[in-house]
């Protein structure tokens, strides 16, 4: 029996999309060793079960949208922007989340040259009866959060950007709501908390995936959204923007 023409051309794409964990982890040990930096090389994840030549970029140093973001099975790199993250007066918190994540993915598509990119910026906020509680600046802050926070239920908002440029030019920015039900945790694991370090680079001064404290009882929404990065939404942006990614 003879194959197609272009079976052979096709075989990588077959094994790339059948394989794309597996192919992520080997490429990005790989690419320790390369002199060059990881964002010249062609972006090999599955789009539509095609290659594509796109450099990925996320808008972001957190790790943990980097894990996020990795779960997608795409090959990205890594550009933190520096930008005023402000509240403007009256702004609604909403609003303020997306315009920081469409400001952030503005000033990274600045500093790059005229490949073809895709750019995922996003920022994450934690209000709570319409006060935006931000990332704790000392143990008593941190412990002030938390002792608000605890058996209430409170909201996190994540806005995102997907930009890509210059081919095909097109912006798409979009939020997540999660409502957050707080367990009724005592004085002393607030304080076991707070000596761990966890809270402080963390809006609200807490992370809803640290097995040790567990702060969180319920939610009603996203749970990707709660770490920093709506997987359920990006996704689906993606998709619109010519990038569709396929669903485990």
């Amino acid at each position: 029996m003879s194959l197609p023409d272009n079976a052979i051309l096709r075989l990588p794409t077959l094994i790339i999309t059948k394989n794309r964990r597996i192919w992520w982890r080997v490429w990005s040990k790989f690419t320790r060793f390369l002199p060059l930096p990881f964002g010249v090389f062609l972006q090999l994840g599955v789009v539509g079960g095609k290659l594509a030549n796109m450099r990925i970029i996320l808008a972001s140093s957190s790790p943990r949208r980097k894990q996020l973001l990795a779960q997608l099975g795409l090959l990205f790199d890594i550009i933190a922007p520096a930008i005023d993250e402000s509240r403007l007066p009256g702004e609604d918190l909403v609003d303020y989340a997306q315009r920081l994540s469409k400001q952030k993915a503005a000033a990274v598509l600045a500093q790059i040259d005229r490949q073809p990119s895709l750019i995922i910026a996003a920022d994450t906020i934690v209000e709570h009866h319409g006060e935006l509680l931000g990332k704790p600046r000392d143990a008593q802050a941190a412990k002030g959060m938390l002792l608000r926070l605890r058996g209430r239920a409170h909201t996190v908002i994540s806005g995102f950007t997907v930009q890509r440029a210059p081919d095909r030019p097109r912006i798409i920015t979009r939020h997540a709501r999660t409502i957050v039900h707080m367990r009724d945790y005592s004085r002393d694991e607030v304080a076991a908390y707070i000596a761990s370090g966890d809270p402080f680079d963390k809006a609200g001064g807490y992370a809803i995936q640290n097995t040790t404290f567990r702060p969180v009882a319920r939610i009603e929404g996203s749970y990707s959204n709660v770490v920093g990065l709506p997987l359920e939404a990006l996704r689906l942006a993606l998709g619109e923007i010519g990038m569709p990614i396929a669903t485990d």
